[in-house]
């Protein structure tokens, strides 16, 4: 963000972030809250620090990413817009150069992609396969 404020012509930056920054995975799944833009996770840096658990620590870091350049825009009050897509999931080839997919192994999706093709009727599957 500090690099793109320095860039007179720049007219906006979006941002790759993630849909779990908008609820806590771990209280909130199947809540039935409506999610909105003011809805952000509320997992705490305690409690990544607690739970030891890399999904905690990934909810924390893509919140804290948003909320933060959120904050910066306001306080610098720049020209350009921001914009956050907050994806469920990303696909596309994997930038390990080592990587080499195969059905069982398709990265963090494979769960997904088998409980959506390889059942006979599909069950829920959003935000989460649980």
């Amino acid at each position: 963000m500090t690099a793109a404020s320095k860039a007179p012509s720049l007219k906006r930056v979006i941002i790759t972030g993630s849909i779990v920054s908008t609820f806590n995975r771990f209280d909130e799944s199947f809540s039935g809250k409506t999610i909105d833009d003011k809805s952000y996770n509320t997992v705490s840096l305690e409690q990544v620090t607690s739970f030891n658990n890399p999904t905690a620590a990934y909810m924390y870091a893509k919140t804290t990413a948003e909320l933060k350049s959120w904050e910066f825009m306001k306080k610098e009050k720049l020209s350009f817009n921001l914009v956050v897509l907050l994806a469920p999931n990303i696909i596309g080839r994997s930038i390990q150069q080592e990587y080499v997919p195969s059905k069982e192994n398709l990265g963090r999706l494979s769960n997904t992609y088998q409980n959506i093709f390889d059942v006979e009727k599909p069950g829920f599957l959003f935000p989460y396969v649980m």
